[in-house]
C-alpha cells in the first residue's frame, strides 16, 4: 500500500481548503455581479422613466414652445449620466425621434423589439455591440407609442467586481498562508518528532526489544498514542513472561492432558461396553419374558384352586419369585430401549430432582435419612423427565443403603449449579464408600455389593445408560468410611 508523509497530507488538506475557498469566492462574486447588474438596470430604467415623464408633461410642451432647441439639450444632458452611452426616443414605426448621437434624428431603424415593447408595455433588456464595446440596452415603453432607449456600459460594475475578487483572493491566500505557516512551525515539535519516536519504538519491538518506552510531554492525541503504546509494550512483555512460564510447565500440562485423555478413553470403553451389554440384555429379556408370563399365570390359577396350606405356601414362593424375575426383565427392557423421536423436551433439573425426593421422602424419613438441597438457578436441559427421575431415585436409594450400612442416621446432599454450558448435579452421602477396586465396575450390569435378594445390580448401569442417552456424563469419587459423590453433567438446552 502506498505511503504518504504527514507533510503531503497537510499539503493535500491545504489544497482542498484552497479549492473550497476559490469555489466560494466564485459563487460570491458571481452573485454580487448579478446583483450589481440588476441594480444598474433598475437605475437606467428609472432614468428612462424620467425622460418619458418629462417629455410628455404639459409644462415641458409649454417650455419647448418658448425655448427652441431645449429638447436636444435635455437629451444630451441625460446621456451624460454615469455609464450611459446614448439615449434615443424612437417612435412605433422605427423613426428616431430624439437621440444623443449626432446625425441620427429622423432616421429609421428596423427593430422588431419596438413593436413587442409597445404591445406588452414591458421593457426589454439585451446585450448590444456599440463602438466596439459590449453594452446593455434597455428599450422602455413610453407614452404616445414611443420607446425610450438607454444604452449603458458595465465597466464600473466589472471594475468593482475585479476589485472585490482581488480582495477576496488576497484575504483567502493570506489566511491559508497563515494556517500553513502555523502548521509548519508547530507540526515538527507536536506531531512529526513524536511520530518518529513511535516509529523507532515499533522497529525496536520488531527486533524483540520489549523494554522500549516512548518519552513525550505532549498532551494531545499524539501523547495519548504514546501512552497507549507504552501500555501495549508492557502487556506484551507480561505476555512474553507468561509464555516463558508456560513453556517451563509444559511437561506438567502434557501429563495433565494425558490423564484427561486416559479418562476420556475409559469413558468411551465404558460406553461401548454398556451398549453391547444393553443389546444383549434386550435379547435375553425378550426370550425369557414369555415363559415367565406363562409360569406366573399358571401359578396364580393354581393358587385359586389349591386349598392345602403347604402347597399354597410353595405356590406363593413361586409367584413371588416369578414376579421378581418379571421386574428384572422389565428393567432390562427399559435399559436396552432407545429413546423415541420427540421423547426429549425442555425441562428443569431442579424440578426433576424435587419429584424424585418427594417420592422417596416418606421412606427416607422412616430410615432417619435427611436430604439437604443446595440448589442454584440453572438453565433448562433437553431430556426425558421420567428417565432422569429414575436416575436420581437410584442414586438416592443407593446413598441411603450406603449410609445404613455404617450408621443409624445420615444426610444426603443434593447440589446443582451451572458450569459453562453444562448443568451439574451432585448426590453426596456420608455412607460406607466404595473400595477403589470396585469403582471401575459399579456401572457394569448385575454388579452389586448388596446382600442376595436386595439388589439386581442394574440400578447404576441403567443410570449410566440414561445419562449417556442425554449426551451427558456421570463420574464418581469415593473414600471408604467417609462417603461417595456422584457428579452428573448434562448440556443445557440451546
Amino acid at each position: 500500500m502506498k505511503k504518504y508523509s504527514l507533510y503531503s497530507v497537510i499539503l493535500g488538506v491545504i489544497s482542498i481548503m484552497l479549492l473550497i475557498n476559490i469555489v466560494s469566492i466564485y459563487i460570491s462574486v458571481t452573485q454580487h455581479r448579478e446583483d450589481m447588474i440588476k441594480a444598474a438596470i433598475e437605475e437606467k430604467t428609472h432614468l428612462a422613466e424620467i425622460i418619458d415623464e418629462t417629455m410628455t408633461s404639459p409644462l415641458w410642451i409649454y417650455r419647448l414652445a418658448l425655448v427652441p432647441g431645449m429638447e436636444r439639450a435635455f437629451i444630451e444632458e441625460m446621456s451624460e449620466f454615469e455609464d450611459v452611452k446614448y439615449i434615443r426616443v424612437v417612435s412605433s414605426d422605427g423613426t428616431i425621434y430624439k437621440s444623443s448621437i449626432k446625425g441620427e434624428w429622423g432616421k429609421i431603424i428596423k427593430e422588431p423589439d419596438i413593436y413587442r415593447v409597445i404591445k406588452s408595455g414591458k421593457k426589454i433588456v439585451k446585450d448590444q455591440d456599440f463602438e466596439g464595446e459590449r453594452i446593455k440596452l434597455i428599450i422602455y415603453p413610453g407614452h404616445r407609442d414611443k420607446t425610450i432607449w438607454v444604452g449603458f456600459t458595465l465597466k464600473r460594475v466589472e471594475e468593482a467586481i475585479r476589485v472585490m475578487l482581488i480582495r477576496d483572493i488576497s484575504f483567502s491566500l493570506g489566511g491559508i498562508a497563515a494556517v500553513l505557516l502555523t502548521l509548519f512551525l508547530t507540526s515538527k515539535e507536536v506531531i512529526i518528532d513524536p511520530l518518529k519516536k513511535v516509529t523507532e519504538a515499533c522497529r525496536e519491538i520488531g527486533k524483540g526489544n520489549l523494554d522500549v518506552k516512548i518519552e513525550t510531554k505532549s498532551k494531545t492525541e499524539i501523547g495519548e498514542l504514546a501512552d497507549t503504546f507504552n501500555e501495549m509494550t508492557l502487556e506484551l512483555a507480561e505476555a512474553k513472561d507468561e509464555l516463558v512460564r508456560l513453556n517451563l510447565h509444559l511437561e506438567e500440562k502434557v501429563e495433565e492432558r494425558t490423564r484427561q485423555l486416559k479418562e476420556a478413553q475409559e469413558q468411551l470403553i465404558q460406553s461401548a461396553k454398556m451398549a453391547t451389554i444393553g443389546t444383549l440384555a434386550g435379547g435375553i429379556a425378550h426370550e425369557i419374558n414369555n415363559p415367565l408370563g406363562a409360569i406366573l399365570t399358571n401359578t396364580q390359577m393354581l393358587l385359586m384352586e389349591v386349598k392345602d396350606p403347604d402347597q399354597r405356601e410353595s405356590l406363593k414362593l413361586i409367584e413371588d419369585g416369578t414376579r421378581r424375575c418379571r421386574d428384572i426383565v422389565t428393567t432390562l427392557l427399559k435399559y436396552s430401549r432407545k429413546p423415541e423421536l420427540g421423547e426429549f423436551k425442555s425441562i428443569n433439573l431442579n424440578d426433576v430432582i424435587n419429584d424424585a425426593c418427594n417420592l422417596l421422602q416418606h421412606q427416607l424419613n422412616n430410615e432417619n435419612i435427611k436430604i439437604k438441597k443446595e440448589y442454584t438457578k440453572v438453565p433448562n436441559i433437553e431430556g426425558n423427565a421420567n428417565e432422569l427421575q429414575q436416575v436420581f431415585t437410584n442414586l438416592i436409594l443407593n446413598a441411603k443403603d450406603a449410609i445404613k450400612r455404617i450408621r443409624k442416621e445420615g444426610e444426603i446432599i443434593i447440589r446443582t449449579y451451572q458450569e459453562d454450558k453444562l448443568v451439574v448435579a451432585q448426590v453426596i452421602d456420608n455412607g460406607c464408600g466404595i473400595p477403589k477396586e470396585n469403582i471401575s465396575k459399579i456401572f457394569d450390569p448385575f454388579f452389586t455389593t448388596k446382600d442376595v435378594g436386595k439388589g439386581t445390580g442394574l440400578g447404576l448401569s441403567i443410570t449410566y445408560k440414561i445419562i449417556e442417552k442425554h449426551n451427558g456424563r456421570i463420574d464418581v469419587s469415593s473414600n471408604v468410611g467417609e462417603g461417595t459423590t456422584f457428579t452428573i453433567k448434562l448440556p443445557k438446552a440451546e
